[in-house]
């Protein structure tokens, strides 16, 4: 079902209420984020769910909030951490935060799906599986620091209230800034050049328009930042947890799409590339990924209710 049919929030509560009231009794329901989501979740979840797919974060959560007050048990909702979900989300019953920034990059990270992609399409090229596993994972670790390094100054620039959005001169549509908007990303992702925020600042400045005074804002922002450590590995710049907050899953399937092109010979684009992965990610595997185990415990508690 597309998202489209829910113009407002008010809308998608309403759509909710009305599938439960329909169902059959026992019925669960799975209320996402996006269509990516149902397309990450259903593969490994199966049938079992009934699976609601929102038009945003925000639209998840304001349903949650209503239809948990009005006794919705059947009901579990799960979304992106994004980097920065208020405390007062967490734990709470019948809602589940990624553990990463999104749920793409819960696939990546936590269920590894990445070196399955990455044997898939090199080994097609004539290298041996211990040569795809080396590449594959030089990749996903540059991968990591660049859209690290991306997500933060996003972050930066929409806590200082500086929009981090332009008109497409293709689509003619208003979309976010990408990775793949920077020239040099090809360059950079072929030689693995380590791309620090600051370095990402002026090219994203001329591109989203920011005057002098904001990129300057910015940039002692990103100076401040850099000085706080990481509160679990007391580190200033922490690479396992930096990427676990600030690593986009689309940002990162640009560059690991980009890079695989590269090194395969034929071009691999992100949608492709986020399909291989999706098919990639065994449910074999999903006792790896605790946000797949959150759902299992859900399920067992309301199947038995």
């Amino acid at each position: 079902m597309s998202t489209l049919r829910f113009p407002s929030t008010a809308a998608f509560t309403q759509s909710i209420r009305m599938r439960r009231n329909g169902a059959l009794p026992g019925t669960l329901f799975l209320v996402l984020e996006g269509v990516s989501d149902k397309k990450s979740f259903q593969p490994l979840l199966g049938p079992t769910f009934h699976y609601v797919p929102a038009r945003g974060k925000e639209m998840v959560l304001t349903a949650y909030e209503t239809l948990t007050t009005e006794g919705a048990k059947n009901c579990l909702f799960i979304v992106d951490c994004d980097g920065e979900t208020s405390n007062s989300w967490l734990g709470r019953p019948g809602l589940i935060v990624s553990n990463n920034r999104d749920i793409d990059a819960d696939l990546l990270f936590e269920l590894r799906a990445f070196d399955r992609v990455s044997l898939e399409f090199l080994s097609d090229f004539g290298l041996t599986a211990p040569q795809c596993s080396d590449i594959g994972s030089k990749l996903l670790d540059y991968a990591r620091g660049i859209t690290a390094s991306f997500g933060i100054l996003l972050d930066t620039a929409r806590h200082l209230g500086f929009n981090t959005k332009f008109v497409d001169p293709v689509t003619n549509a208003r979309r976010r800034i990408r990775l793949e908007d920077f020239s040099d990303l090809s360059t950079w992702v072929e030689n693995f050049v380590p791309i620090d925020p600051n370095e990402l600042l002026p090219v994203a400045a001329q591109v989203l328009e920011w005057t002098a005074a904001q990129e300057h804002a910015i940039l002692e922002a990103l100076q401040i930042g850099r000085t706080k450590q990481c509160r679990i590995h007391k580190a200033e710049y922490c690479s396992s947890c930096t990427p676990r907050r600030f690593s986009n899953g689309h940002d990162l399937a640009d560059v690991l799409a980009l890079g695989l092109s590269q090194r395969c010979g034929y071009d691999v684009n992100a949608a492709e590339f986020a399909r291989a992965t999706r098919l990639a990610t065994s449910s074999g595997a999903i006792g790896d990924w605790d946000v797949a185990n959150r759902v299992q415990r859900w399920q067992s508690l309301h199947a038995a209710a």
